[in-house]
Parts: C-alpha cells; structure tokens; sequence
C-alpha cells in the first residue's frame, strides 16, 4: 500500500500537495496524521475536495510499503505515523519545500526545493508527466500556492510559484474560491484576541528591521489563530512578527516574516515547532506564558548581535570550582545558582569544565566526595573578548560545548575574562530598543489619581516623602505587594511595603530618622520595619532574588532588581509595583501581564516551579482565589496536582503549613475555601483523613451563623475566628486523629490545649444543656470555664434548640453576672478568711442568676447572714 500523508495541523498546501501526490501515485491512500487547520476541516465539510481522505484507524499499517511525506521532513511532525520510518520494508519519499534540519528523517528519495509552497514542487511533476486532473483539483492546488505564499505577497515567493499558478488558471482553476476561503472573517473571539495582541505588540529592530512581539492569554480555546495572525500582518507594517497566546494549559507560537534576514522557521523550530522562513508555528507546554517571552526574547536576540564581539556579549561575573574541590561542592554551586556547567580552576587557569550530569551520575555512584579535577572535561574550546559572537553561537548551538571560557591576554598569560554559556549568552544590553530593555520593559500607567484617591491623605502624604527619600538617598523605591492588587480592585488596605533598588536598609533608616520612627533592620536578608510614632509599620527591602536549596525549604535571597524581585513572588496578581520616584513615578510596573488577569480574573503563577520550591503557593492560591472570585489557570492547576502527585507538601514545616490553615480559617465563609482544598487534595497534608463531608460543610454552616450572631451582640470580647473553624474541620475526626492533626500544625501548646479541651468537654456539656430543667446557675457552672471560641464551636454544634438557648442566654446575660458584695463586705460580717468565702461568694452569684434573691448589696447580704445562720446551725 502506498500511504500520503502531511504535517499535523494541516493547512491548505498540505492539503493541495496530498491531492497531487495522489495523482502521481494513483491508487495511494490519503491520510492525516493528525488534526487539521479550520478552514481545511470548513473545506473538507462542503464535500468539494476531490480527494477521499481516509482514517488513520481505517488503515492498516502493517500493509504500507511505501511513505509519501508532502510539506515536512521532519519526524516529529508527523504524529503516530513516525512508527513506518523505522521500518525497512517502507520505502519513504519527501515533497518539501522547507529548510532542512537536523530533526529530518532520512527519506529514500527526496524532492525538496526552496519555494513558496510544497504544491508548487508537485504540479511541476504533474505537468513535467502530463497527468492530466479536473477543475476542482486545479481549484485546491491553487488554494495550496496562494495559502503559503499569501498571495504572492511573501517573501518566499519565487517565480516558480507564480508559473505553477498560472498553469492552473490556464486548467480551470477557480479564482473566487481564494477570496471565499482564505480571505475570511474574524469571529467576536478572534476580533477581542486581535485587539489584545495589537495592544500588546512591543518592537525591536533586527539586522535593519522592525519585529513585533505580542502576548496574549485566553483561558477558553480561541480557533484559527493562523487566520487572527493573517489580520495582524494586513493591520501591522512591520517586517516579522511574533504571536504567544496562551489557551488553557498550551501556547501557541505564530511567527510571520517578510525579510530574508529573519528566518521564522528557525524560531518555531526551537520551539518543538517549524515550518519556513516566512510562516512557522509551535506548540509549547512546559512553560509559562511568561517564561516563553522571555526565551523567544532570546532568539531574537541572538538574531540581533550576530555582528557583535564575544567581549560586547561575554558575563564578565563568573561561578567558578577549584580542581581540588569535592563533586559535591560543585552540584551545590549549580543548585544554588542554577548553572549547568562551572569552569575548574587551578590557581588562575582555566584547566577544565565540569558539567551537571557529569555531577549528578558521579553522585548517584557514591563519588561526591571525589576531587573535580579526576573529572572534569580537560578537552575545551576557549575564545578571545575580539572574536565574533557568531562564533560562539555556533560552538554553543553545535552542542560541541555548553560553556565557552573567554581568555584574555594579560602578558604572556591568558586569564579568565568572562563566560558565554547555553542559557546567558546574551549580556543585558541598555542601548534603545534592545530585547534586553524589552524583556525588563514593563507595561507602564499612570496611577497616581488611582493612589490618591483610595489612600487617605496621610498615608499618600508619606508614600510621597518615601520617594523624596529615595531621591536623596540615589535610589528607586516602589510600592508593592498586596495593596497594588488592592488598589486597582478597589479594596482596602493599608499594608505598607516598600522595595527598593539599591541599599533598602539604609533608605529604611534616612525614612526613619525623617519620619522621627525607629528602624529594625535584618541585614541577613536585606530588610527591614519601621515603626512610626503613631504605631504604624512599613516592611522595606531590598530588590532581591532567591534560590531554593531544597523543595519546600525556606529561600536563600539575593540582591537583584525590581522585576527579579516581582518574579519571585507567588502569583501574577501579585506581581506588580507603583514605582515612586524617578523617571516613571507614578507609574504601574506590570511585567507580567498581572492587570490582565485581574481582568480575567484568572489566578495563574508564574513560572513552572512555583509550587516545587514554595509549596504553601499551593493553600495561597485557593485563598485569593476563593477571596477575588478567581479562576485558577488552567496550566496553574496542572502544576499544583503535580506538586500533590510527588508529596511536595509533607515536606512543609508544620509552623508555615498551619501558618496558611490559620488564614484560610480567618477569611469570610471559609467552607469555600475548605471545600477547593479538599478538591485538590491538600487536606490530607493536615491529615490523611480531612475530607470534605455533608457533615463538615454542615457545621461551617453553623459556624458561620453563630459567629455572625455573636458579632451582632457587641460584646466587646474579640474572638479569633478560626479557632471556632478548626474545631469543624476536625470534628469527625477522633480524638487521637485531632491530636495528629494538631502535631503536624506544631500548634502551640495554649492552642492545642484549648482544641483537647473542646474535644473533652462539648459532647458533655451539650448533654447537660439539652435538660429542659437545667438552671441558669448550672448553666454558667458548666460553660463559664470555657474558651468563647469553643462555646460558638458548642453553639453551631448543639443538636437542640434548648442547649442553643442555653449557650445564647449564657453569652447574653448570664457570662457577666457577679454579686456586689465581695471579700471586704464578708469580712465586715464576721467571716474569718478561708475556703468559705468562695463558697459564700458563689452562693451568692447562683442566687442571683436563679432569681432567689434580688440584686443588690442589701439583698445579697441578707442572704449571706441566712447562708452563715445554717452554716453556723450545722
């Protein structure tokens, strides 16, 4: 059997070139290895295309002898058919009109020509072998050319293409059909994506042309996205352009180029993508949106500086291992910094490189403590500051070494000058347009007005002379965290934090000192809080990075800038910074793309460790989610059940575990939140056997109604909130369970004293309540030693209306009843002190709340004298 087949996402040349491979090899079977572009499958729906296209489950595979691949050579690319090149009894031939690579496979024979569509290649065979082919079939072999060349409008366009083309005018071919097929109309999806990705477009000049980048995310599957690009091109003047639109858990990379100098095929190829120099796309999973610009910035760049010098490129601060160091050492290096591979010194010479497996395998085989030098690669290529940086890219890019040392000549020695490794060889570049300043290019908007209306003016007065302190001490300062989210949806807060590029501690001290406070610094990590004379705090720090030593560990920090220091944190919405001083005071720093999300209302993270290194992210995510009525992302999700799959949180300190219980358990409504939790399975890390039941959510229930009854009362007596929560969340628990619970948390002992408590005494005492006859006097007995927090807990939990009566009356009226006389008054009386007086005093106290005596320090001491006369007659 002969079997023709394409790329997966099959486009029209696909298509059209199938078609003609089926005429010059008649009685070939038509199949795609996979899905199809929409205006394909739009075509393949009228019933006009003129070739059957079969199943893949229709075929059998161990019949095919021969592999007709048209539009790609590459393996990768053609789905679950890649099992038949392997076979040596399939004979493989290739139409393509792509660039080779070196993902192709081999073919037995191969036509493949630099034109503008693969149809092009097999009409010339079809004309060349006069196979003759109806007007339908002239139709879509027309559609194949005018797709992948747009219309002759790309600059891969050859005359090739333009003769194919018109030999299949001259056959019949239909021309309306490219208008009514390739020249549609967006949908409102496509309109709103449009308008996002013009919005986004950032530009950069490449080798003499314009380039735009644009992101967008979309939570929903937006279809056709080459047809969205196609309206891009038509509103956009640019020479290439490259779109990144996150759908779900997958972005999708289009790239367009119209100059020979900027190969889109290129890009898309590093990407797990291809296609050619002026059409390309791919298909990334593993990264976030965020982490995806900035390695397409990447290959922009190495675009960008393929004329500049190793020493214009070169990291000139290097991570560096002695010889005589231990294996181990070195895979603490690359841990902490995350380096793949250190240059080996022996005194002031480069003598080897030692890379990350080579690290790794020698570990596992028990060798940690083993000099570096024994194994090391001694065979290394170095270069000088002048040579080209092209030269490096290609020693890098032929993965003939990972990391060039570059030597400098210093006399009759060479010293160690720099490095150009895998993942740094780009250096921060500062000149106009560079991708570096686009990469820390942040979107920027005024939101002065926005700040001094939501804050008082106090607090806007002192954001104000914390920038003339940063003036003064030359450096910038922003506002960020939490109150910047707050700020732009409008809710209040008032938690002041500070970061600031440059020294923090010693601007935290100057804004002190002018605001006449104190300052407590933590030099350690960069931080520190000042104390106003009113009481109020401000958190300052230092723009840092931070490196995990181990999952779940607390970070290691590092000094860095303002957008390192956002990239950090937990999630996009809370990544962003009003810059308070400087050349955009005032302005909002969003690197992230956070203000969309708020605008989406979508809670995603920000890069794909984020729940391995700090899996509390994990129990923080369903906070703000269920708080800000967020969605989590969907790519957000995946990671965080990835984190659950591998244990990461068994890991966690029960310190910094019950840390987040204990603010989840504070927030309105908490069921909701519990309720996510369990979904997610992360009530097991507080214990195996904490799951969402009809039982709990009815007791939070209960909660929720008795903590809002005894706020309503202005009692005056504060309670925390969560602790009534946690008695819920455990009650099915048994005893010894809660105890485990309570030991994982490490709850203080007051605490988990207090939850024992709770256990021991509610079944009891809701027994002793429900008694229709119970007096107010036994009442108070059994609930005035208890916790306000349990006795809510007893409230919500009481399976009668009189023990509910009960607690209320209690909590009313009765918790504050005392007699008017006290010890002086007994001594007045003639009472010696001794344990009588307590006796005579409660006495009294249950006197007063049975209603057998009337208030009053005359009443109350006519009943002591009667309490003393039997006292004193027994």
């Amino acid at each position: 059997m002969d079997l023709v087949t394409a790329h997966i996402s099959a486009d029209f040349d696909c298509l059209a070139a199938m078609a003609a491979a089926e005429k010059l090899y008649p009685g070939a079977v038509c199949v795609f290895p996979g899905s199809q572009e929409p205006s394909v499958r739009e075509y393949l729906g009228t019933g006009r295309c003129p070739v059957r296209i079969q199943k893949i489950r229709q075929i059998d595979l161990d019949a095919v002898r021969r592999l007709i691949v048209v539009d790609t050579q590459s393996k990768d690319r053609i789905g679950n058919l890649a099992v038949l090149l392997d076979r040596p009894d399939v004979e493989v031939h290739v139409y393509d009109h792509h660039a080779e690579s070196d993902r192709d496979f081999r073919a037995d024979v191969a036509r493949v020509h630099p034109v503008g569509a693969t149809t092009t290649i097999l009409i010339s065979l079809l004309k060349e072998q006069g196979v003759s082919f109806g007007l339908e079939e002239a139709t879509l072999f027309n559609l194949g050319i005018h797709e992948d060349t747009h219309s002759f409008s790309s600059s891969n366009t050859t005359p090739q293409d333009m003769e194919a083309a018109s030999f299949l005018l001259s056959r019949g071919a239909d021309p309306t059909a490219v208008i009514d097929l390739l020249q549609r109309d967006l949908n409102s999806a496509q309109v709103s994506l449009l308008h996002e990705l013009m919005e986004s477009a950032e530009e950069i000049r490449i080798s003499g042309n314009t380039v735009a980048l644009s992101v967008a995310s979309r939570e929903q599957y937006v279809d056709d996205i080459a047809l969205v690009a196609q309206k891009f091109r038509s509103a956009s003047d640019v020479q290439a352009f490259f779109l990144l639109v996150r759908m779900g858990d997958k972005i999708q990379l289009v790239a367009r180029s119209r100059s020979r100098k900027i190969d889109a095929g290129a890009v898309a190829t590093a990407f797990g993508g291809g296609g050619h120099p002026s059409a390309a796309s791919a298909s990334i999973r593993e990264l976030t949106l965020f982490q995806a610009r900035d390695q397409l910035l990447e290959h922009l760049q190495r675009e960008r500086n393929r004329n500049r010098t190793v020493g214009d490129v070169m990291v000139s601060t290097v991570r560096t291992v002695r010889a005589d160091a231990a294996i181990r050492d070195a895979e603490q290096w690359m841990t902490r910094y995350g380096l793949n591979v250190l240059p080996v010194m022996e005194k002031e010479h480069v003598v080897g490189l030692i890379n990350r497996p080579v690290v790794e395998k020698a570990i596992f085989h028990g060798l940690g403590q083993e000099r570096i030098g024994d194994y090391m690669s001694r065979d290394f290529e170095t270069l000088a500051p002048e040579a080209s940086a092209e030269r490096a890219l290609e020693m890098i890019l032929s993965r003939r070494q990972k990391l060039i040392p570059i030597l400098a000549k210093d006399g009759k020695e060479r010293r160690l000058e720099g490095i150009i490794a895998r993942g740094d060889i780009l250096r921060y570049l500062h000149e106009e347009g560079s991708v570096e300043e686009i990469r820390a290019k942040p979107h920027t908007r005024g939101v002065k007005t926005l700040v001094r209306d939501r804050l008082s003016r106090d607090l806007f007065a002192l954001l104000e002379r914390a920038a003339e302190t940063a003036d003064e001490s030359d450096c910038t300062v922003h506002l960020v965290g939490g109150i910047v989210r707050d700020l732009l949806l409008g809710i209040e807060n008032m938690d002041i934090d500070l970061v600031v590029e440059g020294d923090g501690i010693a601007f935290a001290r100057r804004l002190a000192d002018r605001e006449e406070g104190r300052c407590r610094a933590h030099p350690r990590y960069g931080t520190a809080v000042i104390t106003l004379p009113d009481g109020k705090r401000i958190d300052a720090a230092t723009a840092r990075t931070e490196y995990y030593e181990q999952p779940a560990a607390l970070p290691v920090v590092e000094m860095s800038d303002i957008r390192t220091d956002l990239y950090r944190r937990d999630f996009s919405i809370n990544a962003m910074a009003v810059q308070l001083n400087g050349r955009r005071a005032w302005r909002l720093l969003d690197f992230f793309g956070s203000r969309r999300d708020l605008k989406e209302k979508v809670l995603r993270v920000l890069h794909n460790l984020s729940f391995v290194e700090d899996p509390t992210r994990a129990f923080r995510a369903v906070r703000f989610a269920e708080r800000y009525g967020l969605t989590i992302g969907t790519q957000t999700v995946s990671l965080l059940e990835n984190a659950v799959r591998n244990n990461l949180f068994d890991r966690l300190s029960g310190k910094r575990l019950f840390a987040e219980l204990q603010l989840i358990l504070s927030e309105a409504e908490p069921w909701r939140y519990i309720a996510r939790l369990s979904r997610l399975r992360l009530l097991r890390f507080i214990h195996p056997k904490l799951r969402e039941t009809p039982v709990m959510r009815r007791r939070f229930r209960g909660i929720d109604q008795a903590i809002a009854w005894y706020k309503l009362l202005f009692i005056g007596h504060p309670i925390e909130d969560w602790q009534v929560y946690f008695l819920g969340l455990c009650e099915e628990l048994s005893p010894d369970d809660m105890e485990s619970a309570c030991q994982r948390l490490a709850m203080p002992g007051r605490l988990r004293e207090r939850a024992r408590q709770a256990r021991r005494e509610v079944v009891n005492l809701l027994v002793e309540l429900t008694r229709p006859e119970a007096a107010s006097s036994t009442v108070y007995r059994v609930l005035h030693p208890l916790a306000h927090e349990t006795l809510l807990y007893a409230l919500a939990a009481a399976p009668s209306q009189q023990a509910k009566k009960n607690i209320s009356l209690y909590l009313t009226h009765l918790k504050d009843v005392k007699p008017s006389i006290g010890g002086d008054d007994l001594i007045s009386m003639g009472v010696e002190p001794g344990p009588l007086y307590r006796e005579l005093l409660d006495a009294a106290r249950d006197a007063l709340l049975d209603g057998d005596v009337e208030p009053g320090e005359a009443h109350e001491r006519a009943y002591v004298r009667r309490l003393l006369a039997l006292h004193a007659s027994d």
